[in-house]
């Protein structure tokens, strides 16, 4: 079977992981996601944010496109993220507000045909990451289960010198607590399969009606 993405709309991502895992969110929220017909096409950038506008604007630009979204990690300042995101289009949209939307963005009017929305992640507001999106999908049994590993990364970090950067310490964490998992050692879209996160946790609902509300899913 051919794998078969579609080209009216499009995504742009940080990272193989993201592209890795949001199929997977979105299919167990009720989006159909068929190797042969991909209702999005997710494309990785390899760290959106140093990204110039024209490269950006090709992405844009390609022949087809009429949905397009971009997912920015907040990192340590999520304001910074989306002024990355206005930088690139608010000559396009006029109505890309000053601050992020908690709901995300999804533009009122189109340029040239094309709808645009941004996600900055977790949630539009906090610093982090896609982890820290997905930490908080732990269901409440395992809860004692992630605050051990959280704790064992910050340990780790303190007394040992882990060399991981602080502001990966969510990516720490949640692959730690994935390690001890049955069976462990899975990636993390794996997390979805045999479920150590809950994919329609209400804190993954805010991003998932995002998605659904963009690309019309």
């Amino acid at each position: 079977m051919i794998a078969k993405d579609s080209t009216s709309h499009v995504l742009i991502v940080e990272g193989k992981t993201d592209l890795r895992v949001l199929p997977y969110l979105m299919e167990k929220n009720g989006v159909a996601w068929p190797d042969d017909n991909r209702p999005v096409r997710i494309k990785d950038v390899n760290g959106i944010t140093s990204c110039t506008k024209a490269q950006i604007t090709v992405y844009f630009k390609e022949p087809g496109v009429k949905f397009f979204g971009i997912i920015l990690d907040a990192d340590k300042d999520a304001n910074a993220a989306w002024d990355t995101f206005r930088g690139w289009f608010k000559d396009s949209f006029s109505d890309i507000p000053a601050q992020a939307p908690a709901e995300g963005f999804i533009s009122s009017t189109t340029w040239d045909g094309i709808r645009v929305g941004a996600w900055i992640m977790p949630d539009n507001m906090s610093d982090g990451m896609l982890e820290t999106f997905l930490k908080l999908l732990v269901p409440d049994e395992q809860q004692d289960l992630w605050s051990f590993a959280e704790k064992s990364c910050t340990e780790a970090k303190s007394l040992y010198n882990a060399p991981f950067k602080h502001v990966h310490h969510d990516k720490a964490s949640i692959h730690t607590f994935l390690a001890w998992q049955d069976e462990p050692g899975r990636q993390l879209h794996e997390a979805f399969l045999k479920p150590a996160l809950d994919p329609k946790s209400p804190a993954s609902q805010p991003f998932v009606k995002w998605f659904r509300d963009l690309f019309q899913v």
